[in-house]
C-alpha cells in the first residue's frame, strides 16, 4: 500500500512533503546538539524512504494497480513533468482533484490507454498533442472548464472522448469544425452557437454519423440573439442533424421561424426520456412530435408565435404520443 501511495502521488509530491519534514528535523538536532541518537533514528528514515521508492519504481513495470494510477484527489493540485518518467503508465484517472492543466509530458506516455479528467472544476485545457498517444482509446473530461477539443483526435481511431460541453467561438481553430473529428459518446451541449459565421460549418461537426451520442443540448447566447438572422439560424440548426439513434435533445433561444427538416419528417425515432424545446420565441410550427413513439416527457416553454396546436403537431395518428408520461407547456 506504501509503494501505492507513493506512485499514486507521483513519488515527487510524497518525496518533497517529506524531505521538507526531515530537514526541519535536522535542523532541530543540530540546535539542541543531540547528535548520534537523533542521527541514527535520521539514517533509518531515509533507509526506509530508500526502500519504498525502490519498491514503487519496480511496481510500475510489475503491478496493474500501480500501472493503473489514481491520485488521492483532494491532495492533489499539480501534476509535475515528472510523470514522463512512468512509461508503463496504461491508465491515469485524475478526476475531481484541483489540477488546472496537465503537462505536456503526458504525451510521451505512450502506452497509456485511459486519461479521465472529469469533475476537475479548475481544468481549462488539454494538451495539443494528445493524439500522438497511439494506445489512447478511453478519453473522458465531463464537469471542466475545458470547451474545445485537442486537435487531430480523429487520427486515433478506437479512441472515444466523453465531455460535457463545446463552446463555439468564431475562429476556425475552435469553430464547431472540431467536432468533426473525435468519436463521441455520452452526452454533448453546445453553446454559442451563434458564433457560426458560415451555416456550413456546422455540416464538419458531423453530428449525425456519431452513433454513440446518446444526449445532445443546443444552446444559443440569448444575450446576442436579437442579431441573428433567423433563416441563418435555421440552416444552422439544419446542419447539426443529429444520429438517428438520440435519446434525448433540448434546444434553447433558436431563433429561427421553423425547426428542421429532422425534427419534422421524424428523424429521430428513438427520442425516449426526455425532449425540451425552450425560449424559442419565433417558431411558427410545431413538428409532428406525436409520432415519436417512444416519446415519455416533452416540455415546450416560450412559443409566443404559436396561437394554435392542431392535428400536425399529434401527427395525423389515431396513436399518438402513446408512451408519453409528462407534457409541460409554460
Amino acid at each position: 500500500m506504501a509503494a501505492e501511495m507513493v506512485t499514486g502521488a507521483l513519488v515527487s509530491t510524497f518525496l518533497e512533503r517529506t524531505i521538507d519534514s526531515l530537514a526541519s528535523r535536522l535542523f532541530d538536532i543540530f540546535r539542541q546538539r543531540k547528535h548520534k541518537k537523533q542521527l541514527r533514528n535520521l539514517k533509518m528514515k531515509l533507509l526506509a524512504i530508500d526502500v519504498v521508492t525502490f519498491d514503487a519504481e519496480q511496481k510500475q513495470f510489475t503491478d496493474a494497480r500501480v500501472r493503473d494510477f489514481q491520485p488521492l484527489n483532494h491532495l492533489l493540485r499539480e501534476v509535475p513533468e515528472s510523470v514522463r518518467n512512468l512509461k508503463h503508465l496504461r491508465s491515469l484517472d485524475l478526476s475531481y482533484t484541483d489540477i488546472e492543466k496537465l503537462p505536456d509530458s503526458i504525451c510521451l506516455l505512450y502506452k497509456l490507454q485511459i486519461l479521465k479528467v472529469n469533475d476537475c472544476r479548475r481544468l481549462e485545457e488539454l494538451p495539443t498533442y494528445l493524439h500522438q498517444l497511439k494506445n489512447l482509446c478511453c478519453l473522458e473530461f465531463l464537469n471542466t472548464r475545458v470547451k474545445n477539443v485537442p486537435p487531430h483526435l480523429g487520427k486515433l481511431k478506437n479512441l472515444q472522448v466523453l465531455m460535457s460541453s463545446f463552446c463555439v467561438k468564431k475562429s476556425k481553430e475552435l469553430g464547431i469544425q472540431q467536432l468533426g473529428e473525435p468519436n463521441l459518446h455520452g452526452s454533448l451541449r453546445i453553446d454559442e452557437l451563434q458564433n457560426i459565421e458560415n451555416p456550413c460549418d456546422a455540416l464538419e461537426a458531423d453530428l449525425k454519423n456519431k452513433p454513440h451520442l446518446a444526449e445532445l443540448e443546443l444552446h444559443w447566447n440569448i444575450m446576442v440573439n436579437s442579431s441573428i438572422e433567423s433563416t441563418k439560424a435555421e440552416d444552422v440548426i439544419e446542419n447539426l442533424q443529429p444520429p438517428k439513434h438520440l435519446k434525448k435533445l433540448s434546444i434553447r433561444n433558436y431563433v429561427g421561424k421553423q425547426f428542421p427538416n429532422w425534427l419534422l419528417n421524424n428523424l429521430l425515432p428513438n427520442l425516449v426520456s426526455l425532449v425540451v424545446l425552450g425560449d424559442c420565441e419565433s417558431c411558427q410550427r410545431l413538428p409532428p412530435l406525436g409520432l415519436l413513439q417512444f416519446l415519455k416527457r416533452l416540455e415546450i416553454s416560450r412559443f409566443n408565435e404559436i396561437v394554435s396546436i392542431d392535428a400536425d403537431f399529434h401527427g395525423n395518428n389515431s396513436s399518438s404520443f402513446i408512451s408519453l408520461e409528462t407534457l409541460k407547456f409554460f
